[in-house]
């Protein structure tokens, strides 16, 4: 009885063990996806200003022009 109660308890800390495992692939994918995400969405805002920048810079131009 006791021998079965063992070989229950290896079962279930296996089952848990995998699920653990499979858990932290899916949230590695998921900060994968996230890091990806914010270096493309960092880079459009680093974008985004450059552009401001150059815009203002024409504008100014332009202003001393007229």
């Amino acid at each position: 009885m006791n021998q079965k109660k063992k070989e229950m308890g290896k079962i279930k800390k296996d089952e848990l063990e995998k699920k653990i495992q499979e858990r932290t692939e899916e949230l590695r994918d998921r900060i994968d996806e996230l890091e990806h995400f914010r270096e493309i969405t960092v880079g459009r805002e680093l974008k985004i200003v450059e552009l401001k920048n150059r815009i203002r810079e024409l504008e100014d131009r332009l202003a001393k022009k007229e």
